[in-house]
C-alpha cells in the first residue's frame, strides 16, 4: 500500500510532469505527497549579484510553495513542500529514508542513450535507493 510519496521538484517542465503524475496517484491511493527540492550549496547569482545563503533559501522556498508546487494547492491531496540542502541524489535519498516514504518519483530530461537517457540524477537514485522509484520521461511538446 502506498501511503507516502516523495516527488522531486525543481521548477522544470519534467518535474511538473512528475508532480502531476504523483498528484493523480495520490488521489487514487489517498497517499500523502512530500514535494522535495534539494537546494545546491553553490552560490546563486541574480541580476549580476550573488545572493547570501539566506536570501537564496528564502527565494527558493517562495518558488517552491507558490510556483513549483502550485498544482498541489487545490488537489485535495495531503502534502508538504520541503526545501532541503545538498545534492539532489543524496538529499532526496536521505529524506526518503527519514520520512519512510513508500515511493520516490522523479522526472527526467532524457537527452540521449544509456545513463543520459534517464538522466544521471535519476539513474543514481535508482541505483542507490532502498525505496521503489518511478522515473517519468519527458512528455512530447504536443501533449
Amino acid at each position: 500500500m502506498i501511503r507516502r510519496i516523495l516527488v522531486g521538484v525543481d521548477g522544470s517542465a519534467n518535474s511538473l510532469g512528475a508532480l502531476n503524475w504523483t498528484i493523480a496517484l495520490a488521489q487514487q491511493t489517498n497517499a500523502e505527497v512530500m514535494a522535495v527540492h534539494a537546494m545546491g550549496l553553490k552560490p546563486i547569482e541574480e541580476d549580476g549579484k550573488f545572493l547570501s545563503p539566506e536570501e537564496a533559501r528564502h527565494i527558493t522556498a517562495e518558488l517552491l510553495d507558490s510556483v513549483w508546487c502550485a498544482p498541489l494547492k487545490n488537489s485535495g491531496v495531503k502534502h508538504q513542500n520541503l526545501l532541503i540542502e545538498g545534492s539532489p541524489v543524496s538529499a532526496l535519498l536521505e529524506i526518503a529514508g527519514e520520512l519512510a516514504v513508500d515511493l520516490i518519483v522523479v522526472g527526467t530530461r532524457g537527452h540521449s542513450l544509456g545513463e543520459a537517457s534517464i538522466g544521471s540524477t535519476a539513474h543514481r537514485i535508482i541505483e542507490e535507493s532502498k525505496t521503489p522509484v518511478v522515473v517519468l520521461p519527458p512528455r512530447p511538446a504536443d501533449e
